[in-house]
């Protein structure tokens, strides 16, 4: 007997017949992304210039000069990459937590299981949460 007698007629070269799919390896690679973001945010300052106009008696606000990076910084607003790492932190004690947790052989093998799925979920948005950078901070 032959090797091809082992299969249906026609099926031994067939290349979309499953034994003969080759497959290929996972490879990592690195990926660049551009993500933009942007928010409107309701702030306070003294950095501006006031004048009534002469001819209508208008009162207009010229911010113009208005350091407004300085004006956002002030008003305690974070950054994307700020807020990133910041909320970083308190997932890295919150994982923690899980791990203390963990470790004091809780009595149910349910819950020692529910602990461990949560703690890889959290080390997944740890994972996420770093490598970013702000490129780019315009203030209109």
């Amino acid at each position: 007997m032959r090797d091809a007698d082992y299969y249906a007629p026609g099926s031994y070269n067939d290349a979309n017949a499953p034994w003969n799919e080759t497959h290929v390896p996972e490879c990592e690679f690195d990926l660049e992304v551009t993500e933009t973001v942007q928010r409107i945010v309701t702030v306070t300052t003294d950095d501006y210039n006031e004048y009534i106009d002469e001819e209508d008696g208008h009162k207009y606000i010229d911010t113009e000069k208005t350091d407004w990076e300085k004006v956002y910084e002030d008003n305690g607003c974070l950054s994307v990459g700020v807020l990133i790492d910041k909320m970083r932190e308190i997932v890295q004690e919150y994982c923690n937590e899980l791990d203390k947790s963990i470790a004091l052989n809780i009595p149910s093998k349910s819950d020692r299981r529910e602990l461990i799925k949560k703690r890889k979920y959290i080390q997944s948005i740890i994972k996420e949460s770093q490598g970013w950078e702000t490129v780019e901070t315009e203030f209109n």
